[in-house]
């Protein structure tokens, strides 16, 4: 299944590659995380609807630092009205780096990421430590 998985994910990024390369990011954290750094890279596959996001954040203060109770970082995507969950950081707090190989169900949105008390919350706290727009 694994294998299945892997091959599925391969085909879709080499025929996103195929489609005009991805969207890379090199953004700083908010005021909130002034020291984070945060490489992005975004493939937007119109024809799906979806956008395969690789994310990868240097100088990360643990969750705790930017709000009391906090243990994740979680990554959300906003095209419409209401933000949807891309998916929780893995977060080493040793090297203070993040990293989160996802999709959004959106190709043209605004990204960013929280510091939460659990990993899957129903919505985004307003301790936001990154913002990004992903539009072509």
């Amino acid at each position: 299944m694994r294998k299945y998985v892997i091959g599925l994910v391969s085909v879709f990024v080499l025929a996103l590659a195929a489609c005009g390369g991805p969207l890379k990011f090199n953004i700083k954290g908010t005021p909130k995380a002034p020291d984070l750094d945060c490489k992005i890279q975004a493939n937007v596959a119109d024809e799906q609807g979806i956008t395969l996001l690789q994310m990868q954040l240097d100088h990360l203060a643990p969750p705790d630092r930017f709000a009391s109770g906090a243990t994740h970082f979680v990554a959300w995507s906003k095209g419409g009205e209401s933000y949807n969950r891309v998916g929780a950081l893995k977060y080493d707090k040793d090297k203070r780096t993040g990293a989160l190989e996802a999709t959004s169900p959106d190709v043209s949105f605004v990204l960013i990421i929280t510091a939460e008390g659990k990993v899957n919350p129903a919505a985004p706290s307003t301790t936001i430590i990154l913002e990004q727009k992903i539009a072509k």
